[in-house]
């Protein structure tokens, strides 16, 4: 059987005018026992474990890849892992220290129904009987508030979180690359937004206040414009009683509103936004590495499966090789750039270094000495990946150059292979 318990709480609010305002909450609480019971504290257990196994694997991470993290969004991923660690906890020791909401019911009710008698005496000593169980019944009520609001709080982190993954994808972190991209133009917009906002809420309280009770104090006067701002509604209840000057007053107020705010800034806050995206889906319009989401998580098997067909080398020492390649051949470029500067100086008697087969050639590294490097590396696997690289990048990176053979049998570069003449 189902069984539910509702707190009413009434309030009047008193403000300094003398105004009373009454409202009515109401909370309703299921005790949560048996088989629902053991579903909580093993979704709790379940994000603890789950969440500081994560946590720990992201600090091992950070700590042994620090050049390559991102330090500000890891330690936001880390935090938010502890947070998924601490709250469950926390609500999990706090729930079960709670009683029984249908105890407390039962407590409730025995107060009038187990009365000896009808007396002052017991009548009194039942009111206070009735208070004290009524006093653990609100504490319960404004913990279930305060772990609801915790719980909020939790989720919008979790939220920010979910959109940073958004950056996984270059086609998926378009939201993203946007806000980054407009954030300063929104930052000066949302001063200047501000600024008239608030004076055109406080020339509607301090001209309409006495006349309009939705404009009788300056927050009730925000809590309007921000419903006319939404298009609620323009024509306030109460306006209909006004007359005069009072009537001109508060139609100047509309249309400077509309003007400003509604038509004005509004639009300019969708400019901005949409200058940012076209910006963005320029620069990844550029992009010849990706494709769309769903394509490019289709062919992460194709590609593992590639790897081991083909016998391709590990990703993290290839790359090694080629920075450490790539640094080597700048080094070279720059001694001999060195050596020819030198070439004429007094006290210097070494010849000018021979001149490059081609000067507008990039640093070029053999495919020969990459086979070489990496023995299981095959001629096929490299032509494949190689292949592979040009057709992602933006840039040439592939060069067919023409060797011959010196005096010493050494391979010796020349200019590139011209061009077959067409028929």
């Amino acid at each position: 059987d189902l069984e539910m318990f509702t707190s009413v709480t009434v309030t009047f609010e008193f403000d300094y005018a003398g105004n009373v305002e009454g409202s009515v909450s109401m909370v309703t609480y299921k005790d949560v026992i048996l088989t629902s019971a053991e579903n909580f504290v093993g979704c709790l257990l379940t994000t603890c474990i789950g969440a500081g196994i994560s946590a720990t694997l992201l600090t091992v991470h950070l700590l042994r890849h620090r050049e390559q993290c991102n330090w500000g969004l890891t330690c936001y991923e880390i935090f938010s892992r502890i947070l998924l660690v601490v709250y469950p906890t926390i609500l999990l020791i706090s729930w079960s220290q709670q009683m029984l909401m249908s105890h407390e019911f039962d407590l409730l009710l025995q107060t009038f129904i187990g009365s000896d008698g009808v007396d002052d005496e017991h009548m009194k000593h039942n009111m206070q009987e009735y208070f004290k169980v009524k006093t653990v019944i609100y504490d319960e009520v404004g913990w279930l508030e305060r772990h609801r609001v915790a719980s909020y709080v939790l989720m919008y982190f979790q939220f920010l979180q979910m959109v940073l993954y958004f950056n996984a994808h270059p086609r998926v972190a378009m939201l993203t690359k946007t806000v980054k991209g407009a954030l300063l133009n929104m930052l000066h917009f949302f001063l200047v937004f501000t600024i008239l906002f608030l004076m055109l809420a406080f020339m509607a309280h301090f001209l309409l206040g006495g006349q309009i009770q939705l404009f009788g104090t300056f927050g009730g006067s925000c809590e309007t414009q921000v419903r006319m701002l939404f298009g609620e509604f323009i024509f306030v209840d109460g306006a209909e009683n006004l007359s005069g000057l009072s009537l001109a007053m508060y139609w100047l107020y509309a249309a400077s509103f509309m003007l400003i705010v509604f038509f004005t800034l509004l639009n300019f806050f969708l400019a901005i936004v949409v200058d940012a995206f076209v910006a963005v889906k320029d620069e990844y319009d550029k992009l010849f590495c990706t494709y769309n989401f769903c394509y490019d998580l289709g062919t992460i098997p194709r590609c593992v499966y590639t790897h081991f067909k083909l016998k391709l080398p590990g990703r993290k020492p290839f790359i090694k090789y080629l920075e450490e390649s790539v640094q080597h051949l700048k080094e070279v470029k720059k001694q001999e750039e060195q050596a020819k500067r030198k070439v004429g100086h007094k006290g210097v008697r070494k010849p000018a270094p021979a001149p490059a087969a081609d000067p507008s050639l990039p640093l070029l590294l053999p495919a020969k000495r990459i086979l070489e490097e990496f023995p299981g590396f095959t001629e096929q696997s490299l032509c494949h990946l190689l292949c592979r690289v040009e057709k992602l990048s933006a840039t040439p990176v592939i060069f067919f150059v023409e060797e011959k053979l010196d005096n010493n049998n050494e391979p010796q570069e020349v200019d590139d292979i011209p061009e077959e003449p067409s028929h």
